[in-house]
C-alpha cells in the first residue's frame, strides 16, 4: 500500500464507528499536502486523498477539529506547518484540475 493511502487510513480509521464526528490521528506522521494528489496517476491515491478532504471538511462543519485553516491564520498563529491543512489550497485544486 502506498504512504498517502497508509496515511489517510491512520487518519479517518474512526469514520466507521462515529462518521464525521470521529477524529483520529491527525499527529505530524500523518500530515501531507493531500491537495497534490487529487490528480494522482493513480485511482486508489486519488479517492484516498479526495476523501480526507471530505473527511476534514466533515470535522470542519461539526466542530471537532481546527486541522484546516486559512493562510492568514496560520500566519497568525505560527503554529507548526506540518499540523496545518491549507484550506484554500483544497478548495482551489478541488475547484481547478492542476
Amino acid at each position: 500500500m502506498n504512504e498517502i493511502i497508509e496515511k489517510v487510513t491512520s487518519i479517518t480509521q474512526g469514520f466507521n464507528i462515529g462518521y464525521m464526528h470521529t477524529v483520529e490521528n491527525y499527529s505530524e506522521n500523518n500530515f501531507d499536502t493531500f491537495y497534490q494528489y487529487f490528480n494522482a496517476p493513480d485511482i486508489e491515491t486519488r479517492k484516498h486523498s479526495f476523501f480526507l478532504f471530505l473527511y476534514l471538511l466533515g470535522n470542519l462543519h461539526v466542530g471537532h477539529t481546527g486541522v484546516f485553516k486559512s493562510r492568514k491564520q496560520f500566519k497568525k498563529d505560527q503554529g507548526n506547518p506540518n499540523t496545518f491543512y491549507d484550506f484554500e489550497r483544497y478548495i482551489f485544486r478541488t475547484l481547478y484540475k492542476s
